[in-house]
């Protein structure tokens, strides 16, 4: 073998490891990015924070000085922090809402992702419509953007429909 010969192998070789390499990184990246963020919440603990993060999204979407009232249905997509195992640890959840307004001649329905900050009091925030995709990146972590952007391919018909019949029996103000 030449010397050009043993030269170009071992381009060769070096070029061939370099991709590999750079495949692997991206690998990883994309592994651990915000494509594959899983809630680590257990079903039993979704259902309670739900219980709780729902009341609050229907208060605070609401136009209360007109005596709006809403019924939503909500979707858990994350949480602060992001690996909590119980309701009780959850400080923000990030949600998927879909709403409809009550005892109006015209029945509206809204669909948007929020952040609902729980403490005292309790913070609702969405992304509304002007500077939509800024607003959600300034909102949700990078761990929950994607997320965010894809909530509105959630079906939440069957739960809203629920809902609206629950709050619309008689002493459900």
């Amino acid at each position: 073998m030449s010397t050009t010969d043993k030269s170009r192998t071992l381009r060769l070789v070096l070029a061939g490891t370099f991709a590999l390499a750079a495949v692997a990184v991206f690998l990883w990246w994309w592994l651990t990015s915000t494509q594959n963020y899983k809630l680590q919440l257990p079903a039993t603990e979704q259902a309670k924070l739900t219980a709780t993060v729902l009341p609050i999204v229907e208060s605070k979407l609401a136009d209360t000085d007109s005596g709006e009232r809403l019924a939503c249905a909500i979707k858990i997509l994350g949480t602060e922090p992001a690996d909590a195992r119980t309701a009780d640890t959850v400080t923000t959840a990030y949600v998927q809402t879909l709403c409809a307004t009550l005892d109006t001649a015209v029945r509206t329905e809204s669909q948007q992702p929020a952040v609902v900050r729980l403490g005292t009091p309790a913070q609702v925030e969405v992304p509304g419509a002007a500077f939509y995709k800024e607003r959600v990146q300034k909102l949700f972590p990078k761990r929950m953007q994607d997320a965010a952007f894809d909530a509105h391919n959630i079906n939440q018909d069957a739960e809203l429909e629920m809902r609206v019949k629950e709050l619309a029996k008689p002493g459900k103000r």
